[in-house]
């Protein structure tokens, strides 16, 4: 996900402790502020061991298992992994669309193919996405005996945000997967 304020935290926290950094990333607006970030951590913190590395769709299992096992050839032991991916869309879908001039058909179909592609972009980012990255990166742990994984999730997954009903579920099951 696009480089913001709780993933830019969590590296430079990492940075001070001088652990290898690998930002996983699927869109290219995240590239840019991926690159200044390291940048500036690297400017600070010499000999930092960073490393970027992209990922184009962490909802994919035969890719993100390929990252991982690229990773694991410069970093044999993976030892803790956060997973911090967060999207939302700007829908309301269960007050269904206010398309004024179109009839209620039509306004029902366009509610119901949004519904359901967001439903399967956020989910799938924000759920699918940790469990198969947290599922990836478990045999390194296992093997090494040792291993973190420290799932990301949001106040809305506890309580629920109205308009973000999406977004809440997605992540009230990252809550649970952790």
């Amino acid at each position: 996900a696009a480089l913001a304020v709780i993933p830019a935290a969590v590296a430079r926290r990492f940075a001070l402790y001088k652990q290898a950094i690998i930002h996983l990333f699927d869109r290219q607006e995240a590239t840019e502020g991926l690159l200044a970030l390291f940048k500036e951590i690297a400017a600070t913190r010499k000999g930092s061991g960073l490393c970027a590395y992209g990922c184009n769709d962490i909802t994919d299992e035969n890719e993100v298992c390929r990252t991982v096992l690229d990773l694991t050839k410069c970093y044999p032991f993976i030892g803790v992994l956060v997973n911090v991916a967060g999207v939302v869309r700007d829908a309301y879908p269960l007050v269904g669309a206010q398309n004024e001039g179109m009839d209620g058909e039509a306004r029902d179909a366009l509610d119901l193919s949004r519904l359901a592609r967001d439903f399967s972009f956020i989910m799938g980012v924000n759920l699918l996405g940790t469990l198969l990255w947290s599922r990836a990166v478990l045999p390194s742990m296992w093997k090494n005996g040792f291993g973190r994984i420290v799932n990301v999730a949001s106040m809305a997954g506890i309580r629920g945000e109205v308009g973000m009903e999406i977004y809440s579920m997605s992540k009230a099951g990252v809550i649970h997967l952790t």
